[in-house]
């Protein structure tokens, strides 16, 4: 059980400067006033509750990144952007697309569940999802929620969540070009168009990056047995895609696509081969958001994602781990008097390859959850149940409780088991 007291972000901002406009200046200088924009509300959140809720009502510990703030931070990787967050830890096996993991307050890497555009990324088999295979260049905005999510998301969800949103392209046609080079033969370039049209959106995109790197032990006497005398480059290449189409008054179709390589060298454990790994993550997925009602949203989504390692540690001694995750949602939000109703079903297929032989390959979990989220005055209550049905070990039912109170405007405690 936890308990916190938060300062809340304000949702509104009153424009009291047009107040004053009314009483004071003439009328063309009262129509450019009426102009401006007399609310500013907070950020909407999705993955604290799989509904989109503003940031200061949901009753959790989110941080959300968007892509201003992604291009003001001036990190060149995800994993170098998450470190900055409080409450999560990332630690690499090396410099820039070495392996990494996400530690949410003290939980293991394993415990950390990572989206991408809603579909489940990483190993089935190490648990480890793939941080280092996703370019910030394509991201869109990040959500990240500390603490256990077990009864929205299963077990993968322990320790937290992290979500990763593709761009998406909004507005007239924008093309973008960045090239970059730095030391250590460091170059990047990032190329990418997107707009909208009526109501069809799009974007594309592409990328490369690559460095010679330094050399990762470079004391024989600490570590004798990794010691080698050469640098440990890496490069990723990148490429993203993402279209919808809006019809009728509230639904959308859409489908998206994320794929992603590198090759990383390390030095491995007495030998003097050049060792590299060699990744290859794919995203891909597809949706229909349709109104049923003028409270009722369906929302289905499917898709596959797919992590790909192949280790060479030595001239003889090769690895391959393989895991596929086909996903299917339906998600069905239904707005209740005070509150907001979320009930979904979700199926799972996991199966694993490779160069090792495995008792279980393949694994399917069918999942339904309910959930229901409500405010009344300075009273906030969220409420959720998931059952798993696992084909390899078996049903598990999850509940969630929060409760929160407002104190004042800024103020905020709350509570939840």
């Amino acid at each position: 059980m936890s308990i916190r007291l938060s300062r809340v972000a304000r949702a509104t901002r009153l424009a009291l400067p047009a107040l004053g406009a009314s009483l004071l200046f003439p009328q063309s200088v009262l129509a450019q006033s009426r102009a401006e924009p007399p609310l500013q509300l907070a950020e909407m959140v999705v993955t604290a509750t799989r509904q989109a809720t503003r940031e200061n009502e949901v009753l959790a510990s989110v941080d959300v990144i968007e892509r201003e703030a992604i291009e003001r931070s001036g990190a060149q990787s995800l994993t170098e952007l998450l470190a900055g967050l409080p409450g999560v830890r990332i630690s690499t096996n090396g410099g820039p697309g070495a392996n990494a993991s996400a530690f949410i307050r003290g939980a293991e890497s394993r415990d950390t569940l990572v989206l991408v555009d809603g579909m489940r990324v990483g190993s089935a088999t190490t648990g480890q999802p793939t941080l280092e295979m996703l370019p910030l260049s394509q991201v869109e905005r990040i959500e990240v929620l500390r603490g256990p999510a077990s009864a929205l998301y299963g077990s993968e969800a322990i320790g937290g969540v992290i979500q990763v949103f593709t761009r998406k392209g909004d507005g007239p046609f924008q093309p973008e070009l960045f090239a970059g080079y730095g030391s250590n033969n460091t170059r990047r370039v990032d190329a990418s168009a997107s707009g909208s049209s009526g109501r069809l959106r799009y974007t594309v995109g592409a990328g490369h990056y690559a460095s010679d790197g330094i050399n990762a032990n470079p004391d024989p006497v600490k570590q004798p047995k990794y010691y080698q005398p050469d640098r440990d480059g890496f490069e990723e290449s990148h490429f993203n895609a993402n279209l919808s189409m809006g019809f009728r008054d509230k639904d959308e179709a859409g489908a998206s696509v994320l794929i992603s390589e590198g090759r990383n060298h390390f030095d491995a454990y007495g030998t003097p081969y050049d060792a590299y790994l060699d990744k290859r993550l794919t995203v891909a997925s597809a949706w229909v958001r349709n109104q049923l009602t003028s409270g009722w949203t369906s929302t289905l989504r499917l898709g596959q994602s797919q992590d790909a390692l192949k280790n060479f540690s030595s001239a003889s001694s090769y690895s391959r781990f393989d895991t596929t995750q086909r996903q299917l949602s339906w998600q069905h939000d239904i707005a209740l008097a005070g509150g907001t109703l979320l009930a979904a079903y979700e199926r799972l297929e996991q199966e694993v390859g490779g160069s090792t032989r495995y008792v279980e390959d393949e694994r399917s979990i069918d999942s339904v959850l309910l959930g229901w989220s409500g405010r009344f005055g300075d009273h906030s209550v969220q409420v959720n149940a998931r059952h798993d049905d696992n084909s390899q070990f078996g049903g598990k039912t999850t509940g969630q409780f929060a409760y929160g109170y407002r104190i004042d405007a800024a103020w905020r405690v709350q509570a939840s088991i």
